[in-house]
């Protein structure tokens, strides 16, 4: 997501928790118009409350799709989920 900047990851399969980044999952760059308005990660970093609320997500799911998860300045900021049927 960091190095990404903008865009989307489709169809990431979450399984006992985890998400499983292979196969399916396609991953769309978004390219801005205005590239100095883009916000540059240099180096390490702390994790935002973004990253937390991916994290509390993905833990709520268990088993599921998160059909899409879009990225705004290299950070998590909406996700569309399908629930698998157990």
């Amino acid at each position: 997501m960091r190095e990404m900047g903008f865009g989307k990851i489709r169809d990431i399969s979450i399984i006992n928790g985890e998400p499983i980044l292979k196969g399916a999952t396609i991953t769309t760059r978004h390219k801005l118009t205005k590239p100095e308005t883009m916000f540059k990660f240099k180096g390490d970093f702390e994790l935002r409350t973004e990253h937390l609320e991916l994290f509390r997500t993905i833990n709520e799911i268990q088993n599921g799709i998160i059909a899409c998860l879009e990225v705004q300045h290299g950070l998590p900021c909406h996700l569309e989920i399908d629930d698998k049927d157990n």
